[in-house]
């Protein structure tokens, strides 16, 4: 079967039905030149190997980020926090920026509905032991 060439459009007999391709020299420029179009990284190659798609092709990309996320100025796609006392956070990604937003949103909400609870650890801890060995004891004689 004699079929033409999808690189270099030259004739060839085909050994299979499926060929496309007359060499492996035809095949690879071919899969190289797919891949410099969608940005894939050939098998074995690093990062640094190929080269990043021209802007371009890349879709731009609108985050909603809420107030009190700010982008961080090195990394891009990293934010942080900030914080009550006007500091920044450590940096994380999106996602664990609202998550530490809502955290933080609903520590506060606590504090204002039930001032003399503001930490639970603080409340277990404070109370008083014998009053708890008391209730346990009272509980088991019953």
């Amino acid at each position: 079967m004699i079929t033409t060439c999808e690189t270099c459009r030259k004739p060839f007999t085909a050994r299979r039905g499926s060929a496309r391709f007359c060499s492996d020299r035809c095949r690879v420029a071919a899969y190289r030149a797919r891949a410099a179009v969608t940005g894939a990284t050939p098998r074995g190659a690093t990062n640094k190997a190929v080269k990043a798609p021209p802007r371009s092709l890349v879709p731009a990309v609108t985050l909603r980020v809420p107030p009190g996320v700010v982008p961080d100025a090195v990394y891009r796609g990293m934010f942080r926090i900030r914080l009550p006392g006007g500091g920044l956070s450590a940096m994380v990604n999106l996602t664990r920026a609202r998550d530490a937003l809502r955290t933080q949103w609903a520590r506060s909400e606590r504090k204002t509905q039930f001032p003399e609870l503001s930490s639970p650890l603080r409340a277990a801890v404070s109370t008083d032991a014998r009053a708890l060995s008391e209730q346990h004891n009272a509980r088991e004689g019953s």
